[in-house]
């Protein structure tokens, strides 16, 4: 009941994507269980299912724990990357590579399993966690533990991967990185995680997409030469081609995000004042 106005307010926005992922967190955090018996819950809930569908085509459905789904996109990211460039020459959708992508994942010959279990790290992500939470062992309320481009995840989970995994670890009562500014055109380390942990999802208001996002320089680093926190954010790969071939520009700030097409109309993550705006 003390998450209704959040999500009433969510509702209104529009945003159906990220009130589906607020209502989830809001009944995770409000279930009577412990993290350590939320993560033995989830972890008996794992299945994976498969048929043949009317075309004759092969088809799939897993259900895994976060931290297991973020290691099956990992792997298929990776085969995803390798053919990026033909798949767009070809005109294949982000679908056709994945399904690719899957294919090349699952099909390595037994000769090169022992290289790549050598060669490749288990995982490499990013997990957010509230420093209170990761002290107490679980979260409370609007407190946060997850993975990047997954979702929540018991804060059981956060510690293990701690201790078996590549990853940085963004403390929201850490340093804050704001004010650095250098002048090289890439984001450092710190910053690139920074923005992970502040732009969620693909920054335009009409654009849910929460894997795949690049850093960008909201006003070029041409024209800047200097590469901050505050001049960058996260955007899609199709809205970041929009903003630096197809004339889309951008403005603000988490929250109050406008996105402006060549057409003249704006998206606004909020609406202004005056009225809802186109």
């Amino acid at each position: 009941p003390s998450a209704e106005a959040e999500l009433v307010s969510l509702a209104r926005k529009g945003d159906l994507s990220r009130l589906r992922d607020r209502s989830r967190d809001v009944r995770n955090n409000a279930r009577a269980e412990d993290d350590a018996a939320r993560a033995a819950r989830l972890h008996g809930l794992r299945s994976t299912r498969t048929w043949m569908d009317d075309e004759g085509m092969g088809c799939g459905k897993w259900r895994l724990t976060p931290d297991a789904h973020a290691l099956v996109l990992a792997a298929l990211d990776v085969h995803r990357k390798k053919t990026a460039r033909a798949a767009s020459a070809a005109g294949d959708s982000y679908e056709n590579a994945l399904a690719d992508a899957l294919v090349a994942a699952v099909s390595v010959a037994p000769a090169d399993q022992d290289e790549a279990k050598s060669s490749t790290p288990r995982w490499q992500g990013v997990v957010l966690v509230d420093l209170e939470a990761l002290r107490r062992g679980h979260v409370h309320d609007d407190e946060r533990c997850e993975i990047d481009g997954v979702g929540s995840i018991p804060v059981t989970t956060a510690r293990d991967l701690l201790g078996e995994a590549s990853l940085d670890l963004v403390l929201r009562e850490g340093l804050d990185i704001r004010s650095v500014v250098h002048v090289g055109r890439q984001f450092t380390r710190a910053q690139r995680t920074a923005l992970i942990a502040r732009d969620r999802t693909c920054i335009r208001p009409s654009c849910n997409a929460k894997r795949g996002l690049e850093l960008e320089h909201r006003d070029g680093w041409a024209k800047t030469l200097a590469t901050s926190v505050d001049s960058g954010a996260r955007v899609c790969r199709r809205d970041h081609d929009l903003k630096t071939h197809g004339g889309h520009t951008y403005r603000g700030q988490p929250g109050l995000w406008e996105w402006h097409l060549p057409d003249g109309t704006v998206e606004h993550e909020r609406p202004p004042p005056d009225g809802p705006g186109p």
